[in-house]
């Protein structure tokens, strides 16, 4: 919930940069990730299973009052019917018919719908998924099978902190380094990597490679740098994508840009928690059914099958010059200020 409204104000406030806010958001969470692990081996091996619980919970408890105390109150100031009134009478005066009628329109269209036709931020919100999936599916056996395999039980936290150090220099770099880059190419190279990840993990029949944790905790460093190009620029690329096919020029109408915003964080919320419920599930039945092994396997082909869909259906050899037709019409939609 935290982590959907930080997108929700990112989107409505930082909108000229949204992808190197969302980095931000990204990297407390990679930091909360990362230091989470590791603090609570540290607690457990001091105060055991309880206390644990008990320590964390306080930790709640104090940001709730920092947030309380910190978060500025504009933030929870709703529009008036005052300020909805003096909008409508602005829209009266300065628009024509047509260009209202348009505007009610684009409104009416804001809609599941909407996302669901528009393919850009269709594959946008699938390849989320497809993300989450790959991250989450071993969590209710991958503790356990590191140990199985031989690792120290009591150093097993540092692991899954590793991945969350790595994805936090990922989030710091990548608004600087990858601008420029399709987005939709981002999204095929992380599945890409994500896929090699998901064998390593296992690892996989199809690496050929004896039982060896060593090789499972080099899979966590490169799933924290593939990663990151699924969940920084996902929002960005579904806002950009349904603007340019509504013809939105941002700060025209301020009610639609919200409605917008709106929706698209709903769907990235929804399909991001479905996946965080569905993907362990999935993977702790077929670990059950099979092995560590085989979960990898059929999931890395899972991976496959959708990157093949992936590159015929919204990438392509092409992308590159989609691309640039794509950022000129988003160049002409959006306003200048002289």
């Amino acid at each position: 919930m935290l982590q959907i409204t930080g997108y929700s104000v990112i989107t409505q406030i930082f909108s000229d940069d949204i992808m190197k806010y969302i980095g931000y958001i990204e990297i407390a969470c990679g930091i909360g990730l990362g230091l989470g692990p590791s603090i609570g081996s540290i607690v457990y091996g001091w105060l055991e299973y309880e206390k644990t619980m008990y320590f964390f919970a306080g930790l709640n408890v104090a940001a709730f009052f920092i947030c309380l105390k910190y978060i500025p109150a504009e933030l929870n100031q709703t529009v008036s019917l005052e300020e909805v009134a003096e909008l409508e009478m602005f829209e009266e005066e300065e628009f024509t018919v047509d260009e209202k009628d348009h505007r009610e329109e684009n409104r009416k269209k804001i809609s599941c719908c909407m996302l669901m036709t528009n393919k850009g931020a269709f594959f946008a919100l699938m390849t989320m998924s497809v993300g989450v999936m790959n991250v989450t599916f071993n969590l209710g056996y991958m503790p356990t099978q590191v140990v199985a395999l031989g690792f120290d039980e009591n150093n097993v936290g540092y692991v899954f902190g590793v991945q969350s150090f790595f994805y936090l220099i990922t989030c710091l770099l990548l608004p600087y380094t990858c601008e420029e880059a399709p987005r939709k190419l981002m999204f095929l190279s992380a599945v890409l990597g994500l896929t090699v990840c998901t064998f390593m993990l296992g690892p996989s029949d199809l690496l050929n490679i004896n039982d060896n944790y060593w090789v499972v905790i080099a899979a966590y460093p490169i799933q924290g740098i593939f990663q990151t190009f699924v969940f920084i620029p996902i929002i960005p690329e579904m806002i950009e994508r349904c603007k340019v096919s509504l013809n939105i020029v941002e700060g025209q109408d301020p009610i639609l840009d919200g409605m917008l915003n709106d929706k698209i964080n709903d769907a990235y919320g929804f399909f991001y928690a479905a996946s965080m419920f569905l993907a362990p599930l999935v993977g702790s039945f077929l670990f059950t059914d099979t092995d560590a092994r085989r979960t990898s396997t059929y999931i890395g082909y899972f991976n496959i099958a959708y990157m093949v869909i992936l590159f015929i259906c919204n990438c392509g050899p092409w992308v590159f010059s989609e691309n640039k037709k794509f950022l000129k019409r988003l160049e002409a939609l959006t306003p200048t200020f002289e």
